[in-house]
């Protein structure tokens, strides 16, 4: 700690001089790029450009759409540290309902309104400008911390941070800058997208005795989800839960009796639920009906275009509040922002999903802005908040650097 002590007061300096009005302009001109889940180029575009003038010593865009920057290290080796944010956002809805354009980064008593301001753009233009700041702390040749500016979170957690871990290798931490009102997450349950059919046979629709309505089949299956009530609960993660949100037949015809009737349930899972016991309960639901049940799989079209097929099956993770790396940053934090810091959980599901969750990767996340404004047309981020982060982030790149926790 005291070696970060006699850096920080530089450190400080420089947000003062520049780099934190860097940061919340970067955020501002985020939000103004519209980049749902496939259309990320402009934003994309935009961030290579930032990384090339805030001196990253590698900027590059992969197959999909990534946008990565290095500072420090070799070409051969992984960086000790990935930050990771994701460039995509959901759409803005009825237009109606905001109370500033969605997409104009308008500024009122200190707060900055606009879609993605919460999830996540002041988070990565926070850990965008955060690291250059440590690069002349960096052991020549041998340390590294990585930008990973991930498309397709939104739809697909995971699947960005996949292919950029596959390509520069496992780093030794991930830091998430998802929205965390500044205080250190450390898990979140999984998320599965349960498809679960049912099956009939097509009749004219002047005759539907002939046929039988997969459609009346699928009510008793939603009203078996629906009575359920019993969910699990982990101490910390919270309760499981599932939603029946999308629902859809074939033929998809006004004057045929459909002979299939898929729905789709959001299921929220803890520790230790897998595919197997997920599978098992949508063949639980369905009973003697005719039907199946599956992980649903979509296929990705990235801006590139660039395309896969994946399954939407997003595993639970946490670390305990007793690890070293949640100790160690919880520190590193409290020093930055001269403050206690909380232990938090996030509702939603991140692309910790796959670092944690799958990899195994020790996985913290730390970001501004506050997650129920997520997704709501009250998106919003903290300008201050924003300043906060950039401390943060430079002591937990300091601080996680070079051997790592001993």
């Amino acid at each position: 700690m005291e070696s970060l002590k006699k850096l920080w007061s530089g450190i400080l300096r420089k947000i003062d001089e520049g780099y934190g009005e860097e940061a919340v302009g970067l955020c501002r001109e985020l939000i103004r790029e519209k980049s749902p889940s496939g259309r990320e180029a402009e934003v994309a575009s935009l961030i290579s450009g930032s990384m090339r003038k805030l001196g990253y010593d590698r900027v590059e865009i992969d197959e999909v759409g990534n946008v990565v920057g290095i500072v420090g290290g070799g070409e051969e080796i992984s960086p000790i540290i990935l930050f990771d944010g994701h460039m995509d956002t959901v759409g803005e809805g009825l237009l109606s309902n905001w109370r500033y354009d969605p997409y104009s980064a308008a500024i009122a008593d200190g707060v900055i309104y606009g879609r993605g301001a919460s999830d996540m753009k002041a988070g990565l233009a926070a850990m965008i400008v955060a690291c250059p700041l440590i690069k002349e702390h960096l052991r020549n040749g041998r340390d590294s911390i990585a930008m990973a500016c991930v498309v397709h979170e939104e739809d697909c957690e995971g699947f960005g941070v996949k292919k950029i871990i596959e390509r520069y290798g496992r780093p030794k931490y991930v830091i998430l800058g998802e929205a965390t009102n500044l205080t250190l997450a450390i898990g979140h349950r999984g998320r599965v997208e349960l498809e679960i059919e049912t099956k009939g046979r097509t009749a004219h629709g002047s005759n539907p005795g002939e046929g039988v309505n997969a459609i009346y089949r699928m009510i008793p299956v939603i009203q078996r989800i629906k009575a359920e009530e019993e969910a699990q609960l982990h101490p910390f993660l919270g309760y499981s839960s599932k939603s029946v949100n999308r629902i859809w037949c074939s033929p998809d015809e006004a004057p045929v009796v459909p002979d299939s009737c898929t729905m789709v349930l959001d299921r929220r899972i803890l520790l230790g639920e897998t595919r197997q016991s997920i599978l098992s309960e949508g063949l639980r639901y369905l009973g003697d009906i005719d039907g199946e049940a599956r992980i649903a799989r979509r296929r990705i079209t990235c801006y590139t275009g660039y395309s896969e097929v994946v399954e939407q099956f997003f595993p639970a993770w946490m670390l305990s509040p007793g690890d070293k790396i949640v100790e160690t940053a919880k520190a590193l934090l409290g020093f930055a922002l001269k403050r206690d810091i909380s232990i938090s959980k996030w509702s939603f599901s991140t692309d910790g999903a796959y670092t944690a969750g799958v990899e195994g990767i020790p996985t913290i996340g730390f970001g501004p802005g506050e997650e129920r404004h997520a997704h709501t047309p009250e998106d919003q981020v903290r300008k201050s908040d924003i300043l906060e982060a950039l401390k943060g982030y430079a002591a937990l790149a300091i601080g996680l650097k070079g051997d790592g926790i001993k």
